[in-house]
């Protein structure tokens, strides 16, 4: 192996690593505070730091609440409706936490520990490939549950995380196949840029808004958590939540250092921004929703075609050459 390839392989260990780091910091809150507390919760860091108060003030650990209480402590936001009142919400956020983390351990294991080794590297891919299918189909799920009651356009964004990261798994086991190494790592990472949108990274961008004082977090509050009222601003979380993927991608374009992948990149970049520019002017957006409203059956399927589409342009783009 040359040393520049060993260079990219060191630093898409240690990117990978950040990355996995991060995201499963940002997401074990909310389940954590299921188990702790017997509610599900827009929980933050603070809610360690309430934790490790108690135990060392108190010498214990009870940050339990009263039993279906919907009032938030003061490490959350807002708190989800429990079972009692809405049915089904348990194995939707369960299964969806549980699925992503495996999903984030088994990648992790896959790309950071395994890398060195075929062998073990093809035999836990099963493993990945299964973990990566519960996660998709858990995301679906909790798309099709729709806790939140997103609107059209936010739903369609959601879709297309998923969408992007099947392509992109399908597209990774393709050149596994077809023994292209450096082509399987450029689409896995990809792949798992992607499918942890909804874990560190969303996270990270609603912590920063929150921060700030901006973003859908306050109009959630006066909706029980629900999304239908703050289109705007959850729309554009969720396109923010790209662009930090993004961002995440170009600096794995930068150590990769290759004109064809550079070239999917900025073509991958270029047409998102397209899609921000169109969702810029809130009466647009909204019209856009109200487009997907009226005719899902048509307008759904076609803007999953098209930016379906654009993913497979943008993969082919990256293994020309």
């Amino acid at each position: 192996m040359s040393a520049r390839a060993r260079l990219i392989r060191q630093k898409t260990e240690q990117f990978v690593n950040i990355l996995f780091w991060h995201s499963i910091m940002m997401t074990m809150t909310t389940p954590l505070a299921r188990l702790t507390r017997g509610r599900w919760a827009s929980a933050s860091f603070l809610y360690w730091g309430v934790i490790v108060f108690c135990w060392l003030f108190y010498w214990q650990m009870d940050v339990r609440v009263k039993k279906d209480s919907e009032n938030p402590q003061i490490d959350e936001s807002f708190v989800y409706k429990t079972e009692r009142k809405t049915k089904g919400v348990d194995f939707a956020f369960g299964f969806h936490a549980f699925s992503g983390l495996f999903w984030l351990l088994t990648a992790w294991v896959q790309m950071s520990l395994l890398k060195t080794s075929k062998t073990l590297h093809r035999m836990f891919g099963v493993v990945a490939i299964i973990s990566f299918s519960m996660h998709m189909v858990a995301s679906l799920y909790n798309l099709y549950f729709d806790y939140m009651k997103h609107r059209p356009l936010p739903r369609l964004l959601l879709a297309m995380a998923c969408m992007d990261s099947i392509v992109c798994m399908v597209t990774a086991i393709t050149q596994a196949r077809r023994k292209d190494l450096a082509g399987h790592r450029d689409a896995m990472i990809r792949c798992f840029i992607y499918s942890i949108e909804g874990a560190g990274t969303i996270r990270t961008i609603a912590s920063l808004q929150a921060f700030l004082g901006l973003g859908p977090t306050e109009c959630q509050i006066l909706w029980n958590g629900t999304a239908t009222h703050c289109l705007y601003s959850y729309t554009w979380r969720l396109i923010l939540t790209r662009y930090l993927s993004m961002s995440y991608l170009g600096l794995y374009t930068v150590h990769r250092n290759n004109k064809n992948f550079t070239r999917s990149f900025l073509l991958e970049l270029l047409w998102f921004s397209l899609i921000s520019v169109c969702l810029m002017n809130s009466r647009r957006m909204t019209a856009i929703d109200a487009i997907l409203q009226l005719c899902p059956v048509l307008a759904a399927p076609a803007a999953l075609a098209t930016l379906a589409l654009v993913r497979v342009v943008v993969a082919r783009e990256s293994r020309l050459g």
